[in-house]
């Protein structure tokens, strides 16, 4: 979608800035200016000076080390927080099983033709490790296959349901320091053969009526889905005969920047699209991420062409940008050094927010990373350092990495002081301690009760730290469906208002 969209604007004759990446945006009083930039090869700093600015960078995909979002893509969040917008419902994310490398969903066939689980510790010594949960191995085997179907981890799918298997994974990943892998060479448990009318009655009719009911799960997903076998081998792992690593990783974030009916922030002429924007909902529900690129793109450009922001003089913004330029020089002199080590800054960063902070929260861990998190903020130009212009620009991926996962830190712990029920993608410890039967380390949750679902949390920037409120959801506007009204009111002013 996004190649076709990008075909069309070359067509266009639409100029495309390659090669930059955006550090700041320019403001005067509480509206967009401009926007500030480093180009990548070079280290130097360049503006773009402009009276609205769209942004549609994705969601924070960078804060997380286990995720399924591409390689190159890591998000700006941090740069509407940082220019005094709000974002909300931050708490709300997408978390499934996915592979490492390369990154995929390990959703659909995959899981229906019941691989192996294996986890593998430091001495690499294998675990086939559901069969320490389950007393019945083919009700193991059953929940596997629902994972084809209930990918997403699911807080309601945990009692009863396959996001048990999600908790297993993360057991072994993140309590037990284990890798985990799926194996498609061989049956689970030293089966040899699998009597597969002892699965569930859904998962043996699939298999039967595919004609899947023989030999190992590779065979099976061959039979059932060969361009599945493809698609890894086009990535350069082949699954026929190597192990597929594993997590339980982050795939969509609900929440986002805050923004109204025309997708513009609380800052003037600055609006967000797509998954950057918090449109999406708890639980994600179909068509939403199609409402958020494209409904939400067009919804702003429509409101620019009619309202759009006012273009301030050349001498103004002259004294805004070269301010700001003065700010960021002195940070980069300051980080400029003989070593690099952002990289290694970024991953600290990111396995910090994948075991403290993704689907399993548990309230002390997590005010324990955000004090880390803004000691590292406060120190970044005593410790990060670049040795080369052309890597200055990873700073600033450092930079928005720690202070967009501070603000998501700051949205957990608020949810879980004020509401701390476990909801969507996510389980919340809770006080009282309720236990699930072998699982105890793992965790201890109440399930919500939607006294939630009226308000909506906003988190936003002052005085140096992130807060957070709540407030209602905005109510359904009431529709004028009289044709004529509705064909006046865009003749006069394309229903923007």
């Amino acid at each position: 979608m996004t190649e076709a969209l990008q075909k069309n604007a070359a067509k266009l004759g639409i100029d495309v800035f390659s090669g930059f990446l955006a550090i700041e945006i320019l403001k005067t009083k509480n509206a967009v200016c401009g926007l500030l930039c480093i180009e990548k090869k070079s280290g130097e700093l360049v503006s773009f000076k402009c009276s609205d600015i769209i942004m549609a960078t994705g969601g924070p995909a960078g804060i997380y080390a286990d995720r399924v979002y591409p390689e190159c893509h890591t998000g700006t969040t941090s740069l509407a927080l940082l220019a005094g917008a709000k974002a909300q419902n931050l708490t709300e994310w997408q978390y499934c099983l996915a592979s490492v490398a390369p990154r995929w969903n390990v959703s659909g066939t995959y899981m229906q033709v019941l691989p192996r689980f294996v986890s593998v510790d430091e001495n690499g010594t294998e675990y086939e490790f559901l069969s320490e949960y389950f007393d019945n191995l083919y009700e193991a085997l059953s929940m596997v296959f629902l994972k084809g179907y209930q990918w997403p981890f699911d807080s309601k799918k945990v009692l009863e349901g396959s996001s048990v298997i999600d908790l297993l994974v993360y057991r072994e990943c993140v309590l037990r320091k284990r890798r985990v892998f799926l194996d498609f060479t061989k049956n689970p448990f030293n089966m040899d053969k699998i009597e597969y009318e002892k699965l569930s009655a859904e998962a043996y009719d699939y298999l039967k009526k595919a004609q899947a009911l023989f030999g190992t799960p590779i065979e099976r997903l061959i039979k059932m889905n060969e361009p599945a076998v493809e698609l890894y081998r086009s990535k350069g792992l082949d699954i026929t005969k190597d192990y597929l690593e594993i997590a339980l990783c982050a795939q969509h974030n609900n929440g986002g920047i805050a923004v109204d009916m025309w997708w513009q922030t609380c800052v003037k002429g600055l609006f967000a699209a797509g998954e950057c924007a918090g449109t999406h909902g708890v639980t994600r529900p179909g068509g939403s991420a199609l409402n958020a690129g494209q409904v939400g793109s067009l919804r702003a450009a429509q409101y620019i062409s009619q309202n759009g922001n006012t273009l301030i003089s050349d001498d103004t913004f002259e004294d805004i940008l070269s301010k700001a330029e003065k700010a960021h020089k002195e940070q980069l002199e300051k980080i400029s050094k003989a070593y690099d080590n952002i990289d290694e800054l970024i991953s600290k960063a990111q396995r910090r927010m994948s075991d403290n902070a993704a689907a399993i929260r548990n309230k002390a861990n997590m005010e324990k990373a955000l004090k880390e998190t803004l000691t590292d903020i406060a120190d970044l130009s005593k410790t990060a350092g670049v040795s080369d212009k052309s890597k200055l620009y990873t700073y600033y991926k450092l930079k928005d990495i720690l202070i967009t996962g501070s603000a998501v830190l700051a949205a957990l712990i608020d949810y879980a002081d004020t509401v701390g029920d476990t909801r969507g993608s996510s389980l919340y410890f809770d006080k009282i301690g309720k236990l699930r039967q072998g699982l105890e380390e793992i965790f201890r949750f109440t399930e919500e009760n939607g006294a939630t679902r009226s308000k909506v949390q906003e988190t936003y920037l002052s005085e140096g730290d992130f807060k957070c409120i709540w407030r209602n959801v905005r109510p359904i506007p009431s529709a004028e469906d009289f044709f004529e009204n509705v064909w006046r009111s865009y003749r006069e002013n394309r229903n923007i208002y």
